[in-house]
């Protein structure tokens, strides 16, 4: 079947205070793919994000050929499917339900440098109906449109994703914190969960984050043993490890 990944940095992204953790927050943990067939398939089906998200999640690429892989997406490639991937080091491709926007520009090229230079990154998309903006590392690359009218948003793979309707394209490096909202956070909360490239606690808020309440899903990837991942959201959407996905303890940290 398949598999999904990322990774990046900036300098500048606000930081949430060190209370907002809390005593019990710690990131020890992360989920590596080898880029052939291994991935975390989400328990119960796809997710709805419908078409007010947002989607955060830390990727760390350690592969050698052309960086062309999903770190997150859906089985399906039409009918709501979401694909989120990295080409090359020069763009940044966003499917959902085939509609494509491509990020090209000499910021996103600098980042994707970056991601093939095998550090970690933290990537965010914001989509409000039809236009859709690309975070990393807490900062935005700018908005665009989708081609057209689109349907909802559905996530229910780790680690790859469908392509094109013919194969899936699998991730090659390392996946932590998983998170999907069910509404549109603004620059401000992006920054915030960037941290200055330390993650934090999303189930509480804090400073400029404020949109615990509005998680769907969120995946901590902090188990470190065993082939399944809990949602850290009160959704009970239990990830499964399927063909060797290994726990890490390689994790993004400031």
């Amino acid at each position: 079947m398949p598999g999904l990944g990322l990774g990046l940095r900036l300098t500048g992204g606000a930081a949430l205070a060190a209370g907002g953790r809390g005593a019990s927050f710690s990131n020890t943990a992360s989920i590596a793919f080898d880029g052939t067939n291994d991935y975390v398939s989400i328990a119960g089906g796809a997710v709805n994000l419908g078409t007010t998200n947002t989607i955060a999640m830390w990727a760390k690429y350690t592969g050698s050929g052309t960086l062309q892989a999903h770190p997150l997406g859906a089985s399906t490639w039409g009918g709501g499917g979401y694909h989120f991937y990295p080409v090359g080091n020069t763009l940044m491709v966003i499917r959902v339900e085939g509609a494509t926007l491509v990020w090209n520009d000499s910021t996103t090229v600098t980042h994707m440098t970056n991601a093939e230079d095998g550090d970690w990154q933290q990537w965010g998309i914001v989509r409000d109906d039809d236009d859709v903006t690309l975070y990393i590392n807490g900062a935005s690359m700018g908005q665009k449109t989708l081609s057209s009218s689109q349907g909802d948003t559905l996530v229910d793979l780790i680690g790859t994703g469908w392509a094109s309707g013919v194969s899936y394209n699998e991730w090659e490096g390392h996946v932590d914190e998983v998170a999907l909202f069910d509404a549109t956070l603004d620059a401000d909360a992006m920054a915030a969960i960037y941290n200055s490239g330390d993650p934090t606690d999303l189930t509480s808020d804090d400073g400029d984050y404020d949109n615990s309440g509005d998680l769907v899903a969120y995946w901590r990837l902090e188990e470190g043993t065993g082939t399944s991942t809990a949602d850290s959201s009160d959704n009970s959407n239990t990830g499964t490890l399927i063909n060797g996905a290994a726990w890490s303890t390689t994790v993004p940290e400031s």
